[in-house]
């Protein structure tokens, strides 16, 4: 958009936004660096509690911010990506980022960078506008969730009070690396000196390696050993796990934290589009890889459904649809596979040879709609991109721009 048609309201600033996607992902924190230090280096004087890993690291955010503010401390949370709204990324006590708050943080953001030669990427760019937000809002506490990776992710610029590592599985291997441990070296790269990690079960080539840059860097690192043994609202075993982890987290950064408080935040967190229940018939969760659709498949067992399900699947072109798929196929009546908006969606056609008698619609609205002719209860999986459809669809409103980070 030519500068001098340029009028600096909403909806330009945030489509200016969701263009600069189309730098794609650059990691690395020299960027980042450069745009907080535009801002005065507001994360200075920000404490942070920041958490990395493949799965699970959304709800552990999730959860730990719950119980933080519940404790009475003032919060923002940063996490990605959105579903519906853009402005779900950046929270401060709970509250999506105002409009006209973001609009100026993202018009300052543009105005700053237009002449770079080497421009930031939309992550670097949200993070940069979140960490400007919260400095505003005179905040206890911040909780951040990585992008990607850790080590080379825009939020590990962050100053930590205390962080954690959540499942560490195979995915954005081509640039976190190929093995598990390769990706193990990528997350363990937010721990830092003296700064305490709380740390998720791991199978022991992710945490032989954590544990083995933990001593190099000087972290201490404390286990989660037992699963939260209270009902919560986010369903699934691993959930148990997830909370017991921010149950640590929360209680590690800030010592008088009692055991009521605890309770009481895991027990109001809301998550949306972890088997999140839409209807008495429908089921949404936003796995996205193997380890996250076999938690899904634990959830959905532990559920002692009556009949097998339709599943409504799609995902991006990075993903391995064969695995999860047959991961899923236990469960499956049939399988639907629409075409998400995605620029990064791969095509229904490429997954269709996957399953027996596919079905394939044009949209996330003509699956849902062909699912609901059959009597069988409903899963929607494979991406948070089709979960964000789906959410839209549900609340009667636009479908979500698309977004790749």
């Amino acid at each position: 958009m030519e500068q001098q048609n340029f009028i600096p309201n909403w909806q330009n600033a945030i489509r200016w936004l969701y263009d600069q996607q189309q730098r794609g992902i650059k990691v690395g924190l020299e960027n980042t660096r450069r745009l907080l230090n535009a801002l005065g280096n507001p994360h200075l004087y920000l404490p942070a509690i920041h958490v990395a890993g493949t799965n699970g690291k959304g709800s552990v955010c999730a959860f730990t911010e719950s119980i933080l503010r519940t404790a009475g401390l003032k919060t923002g949370l940063f996490t990605s990506p959105h579903l519906v709204d853009f402005r779900e990324r950046i929270r401060s006590n709970g509250e999506p980022i105002p409009i006209p708050d973001a609009t100026e943080g993202i018009l300052t953001l543009r105005n700053l960078t237009q002449n770079w030669t080497t421009p930031p990427t939309f992550f670097e760019l949200t993070y940069a506008l979140a960490i400007w937000y919260f400095s505003r809002q005179k905040l206890d506490v911040i909780v951040l969730e990585t992008g990607m990776g850790g080590r080379l992710d825009s939020t590990n610029v962050c100053h930590p009070i205390a962080c954690a590592i959540t499942p560490v599985g195979l995915d954005h291997q081509q640039w976190l690396g190929d093995t598990i441990p390769k990706i193990a070296a990528e997350k363990a790269g937010i721990l830092k000196p003296n700064i305490p990690c709380i740390l998720y079960p791991q199978v022991p080539e992710a945490e032989d390696v954590i544990i083995h840059t933990a001593r190099i860097v000087g972290a201490p690192i404390h286990h989660v050993k037992h699963p939260w043994p209270h009902p919560l609202p986010l369903a699934g075993p691993h959930q148990k796990w997830n909370a017991a982890t921010a149950a640590l987290l929360a209680q590690t950064a800030f010592p008088s934290i009692g055991e009521s408080t605890i309770q009481a935040g895991l027990a109001k967190t809301q998550w949306p589009a972890r088997f999140e229940r839409l209807s008495d018939r429908i089921i949404l969760d936003g796995a996205h890889n193997t380890h996250a659709i076999h938690a899904l498949l634990q959830t959905w067992l532990d559920q002692k459904p009556l009949q097998p399900a339709t599943i409504i699947f799609a995902c991006l072109n990075d993903k391995n649809p064969a695995q999860m798929l047959h991961i899923l196929a236990p469960i499956a009546k049939r399988f639907i596979f629409p075409q998400i908006q995605s620029p990064r969606a791969m095509p229904p056609s490429q997954i269709a040879h996957l399953v027996q008698n596919p079905i394939l619609t044009p949209s996330t609205h003509h699956a849902i709609q062909a699912a609901l002719q059959f009597p069988n209860p409903i899963v929607i999986t494979g991406s948070l991109h089709l979960a964000g459809e789906v959410k839209a669809i549900f609340a009667n409103s636009q479908t979500p721009i698309p977004t790749s980070q």
